[in-house]
Order: structure tokens, then sequence, then C-alpha cells
């Protein structure tokens, strides 16, 4: 399952990213508003904050880039649960069957696909389920 983050936590993240210091996230409100922002954010002595508008996308850049690690954390221990298949056909002196070959090929090309809450794992050649299958949501939904 993809790692779903908190909205407040998201926010301090942007905010930290755009360079202010002594973040605090009060509230965990949708923040919608300027005037929700500004009475769950507390950013040091200032008291110009930044748009809403501008901090929630610099949040759900960072929940994104964030949801691709997970891919790739998943992806690397899918493969290496299938080396096993490699390791044999090595050792045995034959090639790998082809659905195993499209499978680990599948994996390791996930990270192509342009859309992280859409995307389309390989079949596993004998029908197990893997990436994130169940309880799933959108990672980088704010």
């Amino acid at each position: 399952m993809a790692f779903k983050f908190d909205t407040g936590y998201l926010y301090a993240k942007a905010l930290i990213g755009m360079g202010y210091t002594q973040v605090s996230v009060t509230g965990i409100s949708s923040m919608f508003s300027q005037e929700e922002f500004e009475n769950d954010v507390s950013i040091g002595s200032t008291t110009v904050y930044p748009d809403v508008s501008t901090v929630r996308s610099k949040a759900q850049e960072y929940a994104t880039q964030q949801c691709w690690y997970d891919v790739r954390r998943v992806r690397n221990i899918e493969l290496k649960k299938s080396d096993y298949v490699t390791s044999i056909a090595s050792e045995n002196g034959v090639g790998i069957s082809t659905a195993w070959r499209e499978y680990r090929q599948g994996l390791r090309d996930i990270t192509k696909q342009s859309d992280v809450n859409n995307l389309v794992w390989p079949t596993h050649p004998d029908g197990v389920l893997v990436g994130f299958h169940t309880g799933y949501e959108p990672c980088n939904d704010l």
C-alpha cells in the first residue's frame, strides 16, 4: 500500500522546502482557504504568509515524489523476490521463461508510467498480486 500522507505533514514539508523556518502546523483541516491556512499554520515570527494555493501545489509535488519512492521500493522488493527464477535458470543452463522475463521487465518499467495513482503492475506468472493491491488510496491526493 502506498503511504497516505497527513495533510499537515505535507504542508509543513512544503513550507520548509520553500525556505520557511520554525514551521508548525497546529490544525489538520483541509486548509482550502487562506484564512484556514493562516489559522492552522505558524511560521516562526513572520506575519506574511505565502499563498495557500502555492503551498498546496508544493505539498502535492512532495507527495508525488514520495509516492514514486514507494513504487520503486515495492518494485525492488518484487524483483528480489523473483531473483530465484533467474538463478535457477542460470544454474540449470536454461533460459528464463517468457512470462517471467516479461514480468521482471514490467517491474523495471513501472516508473516509466506517467500517473503514480493509476499504475498498471505487471502480471505475476504465478498469479500473485503485486504492487499496491490492498487498501490502496491515491498517495498524493490532498
